[in-house]
């Protein structure tokens, strides 16, 4: 057979067995191979030369990367050609371990302990199939749709040997360039001749793309009566379900495919948007830590991971009744951070930050706002002796959020401009703005709060200090830990005071707003007041 010649890469991380399969190989007539023990030695391998065939053990060490992430990164990164063989070899056969391996899709998946015989049989089935559909690979891996389409039309014509194959390719790129119709119509007549598996999934993808969700749905459910391991058909019903407004059963959808094959990233990161949108923060943080730990080896590793694990941890904190599973998961959450810290896995990622912006977000949920306005304060006071004037939009979301619960309403609708306008917000990000976005009773309260503070100081300016007392109480009742509020307040008591003989009651309230201010590393514009009204203060107490 011509991939003799080829070059062929064996990655296990048994020396034994590297030795078996290379005898093996040597007898069916490969020369060129090469061997190594890790994913990530793999990696270096393809990225200095080509290999025509790989055979990689599933498991590859603890804490290595396996063999299904090995195939993800090599694609990802460009490192696997279309014409490369790419051979999952195992002694495992767990159905989480087979399915999750087989989701990647490698062109065959070999069952230890098996023979010279199978191994060769195996190889030449994979290499002919590979070769005959090397006219529609290549334009599917530059993404050029309509020739691979082409192509699958021309395979099919000529009845090639891999006919379904490509009929149920077309299937699947009619809806990759929106031809939903053409696709169901292409589908509707194979059905017509026999009963096909994958055909009624690619149906049930073509109906959701025509937005008839319910048909889509029916379809499904069908399917999976008979067939309750079709991971697509539960992804596909998850997707349509939340097309109609039901994220609780789109939400069990996934979670019936996790089940079965909990090694998909993708699959977890839906399992974990959808179980914050249904306020279900303890399978949101066990979700996001099921994330962090598949992403640590594979090519999908970014701090991002770890950070939602942080973030869905403090907020299971937030919302656990009992104060020992409060303390439990804070502490888990300061664990990960420390680890992370010390792990030098995430490069100059500035820890300090993000874990006093999560304190000042935890202690404003739970209602301890002036904790949580020093907190925060002193947070960006780190960011300001680094020499950044902005909060990093990478920390937007816990801004905004903490922002909002303390009231520095200005500071929050600057930030929310900010990341309206920025191009690489995060998830957790951007739906902390959405979320914001779409909270009229907060924006409400920002409303009244802003017409009480316009008010108050109108009457100030008026000279009318009373009146401004009044419109800035309400203004903060609005929102008690305003600092420019604040601010205002104690000036509009301090003119009062002047005019009393007798204003001990009206500087025993300025030292009550005077305690929402004290020990906070205030912004530059609200320092200085703060500073020349303390001073004006003590004047007035030592009078």
């Amino acid at each position: 057979m011509s991939l003799t010649h080829s070059h062929v890469l064996v990655v296990d991380d048994q020396r034994s067995f590297q030795v078996m399969l290379k005898g093996m190989l040597n007898n069916i007539g490969f020369n060129n191979i090469e061997m190594c023990e890790t994913g990530e030695q793999a990696c270096k391998y393809c990225d200095d030369r080509p290999f025509q065939l790989l055979l990689v053990d599933y498991n590859l060490g603890v804490n290595k990367k396996n063999g299904r992430q090995l195939l993800e990164e090599l694609r990802g990164k460009g490192l696997i050609t279309t014409e490369a063989i790419f051979i999952i070899v195992t002694g495992e056969n767990s159905r989480a371990m087979v399915l999750g391996a087989l989701e990647n899709q490698p062109d065959d998946y070999i069952m230890k302990p098996f023979s010279q015989r199978q191994l060769s049989s195996r190889i030449e089935r994979a290499h002919q199939k590979r070769q005959a559909m090397q006219s529609v690979l290549q334009p599917l891996n530059d993404k050029n749709y309509p020739e691979a389409i082409a192509a699958c039309h021309t395979l099919i014509a000529a009845g090639s040997k891999y006919s379904n194959h490509c009929k149920n390719l077309l299937a699947e790129l009619y809806c990759k360039v929106g031809q939903y119709e053409k696709s169901e119509q292409f589908l509707k007549a194979l059905l017509a001749e026999r009963d096909i598996t994958w055909a009624k999934v690619a149906l049930a993808k073509a109906h959701m793309g025509l937005k008839r969700y319910d048909v889509a749905i029916q379809t499904l459910e069908e399917l999976l009566t008979q067939h309750p391991l079709l991971l697509d058909a539960h992804d596909l019903k998850a997707q349509c379900q939340y097309m109609l407004d039901q994220p609780e059963q789109a939400l069990q959808s996934l979670q019936d495919a996790a089940e079965i094959s909990p090694h998909s990233i993708e699959r977890q990161q839906h399992i974990a948007r959808l179980s914050r949108e249904v306020e279900l923060s303890e399978l949101t943080q066990n979700t996001y830590q099921t994330i962090y730990e598949l992403s640590k080896r594979s090519l999908h590793h970014n701090v991002e991971h770890l950070l939602n694990y942080v973030r869905s941890t403090f907020e299971a904190a937030e919302s656990a009744e009992e104060a020992t599973r409060r303390h439990k998961y804070q502490h888990e959450a300061m664990n990960a951070l420390f680890r992370a810290r010390h792990d030098n896995l995430y490069g100059n990622f500035d820890f300090a930050t993000f874990e006093g912006l999560c304190q000042a977000k935890l202690e404003a949920a739970k209602g301890e706002l002036i904790k949580a306005k020093k907190s925060y304060y002193n947070a960006l006071k780190g960011l300001v002796e680094q020499g950044k004037d902005k909060l990093p939009i990478e920390f937007s979301g816990e801004g905004l959020i903490t922002l909002c619960q303390i009231g520095e309403f200005e500071e929050m609708q600057h930030l929310a401009e900010r990341m309206q306008k920025s191009t690489n917000l995060g998830t957790y990000a951007r739906d902390a703005l959405q979320s914001y976005q779409a909270d009229d009773a907060q924006h409400e309260r920002v409303a009244q709060f802003r017409q009480c503070h316009q008010d108050g100081s109108r009457y100030y300016e008026q000279g009318n200090y009373d009146a401004a007392v009044r419109a800035f109480r309400t203004a903060l009742s609005l929102a008690p830990t305003n600092t420019g509020a604040a601010l205002n307040m104690i000036q509009s008591l301090l003119q009062l005071c002047k005019a009393e003989k007798k204003p001990h009651e009206l500087l025993r309230e300025c030292k009550e707003f005077f305690r929402l201010l004290d020990g906070v590393s205030l912004p530059s514009r609200h320092k200085i007041r703060y500073q020349d009204l303390k001073q004006s203060y003590n004047k007035l107490q030592q009078k």
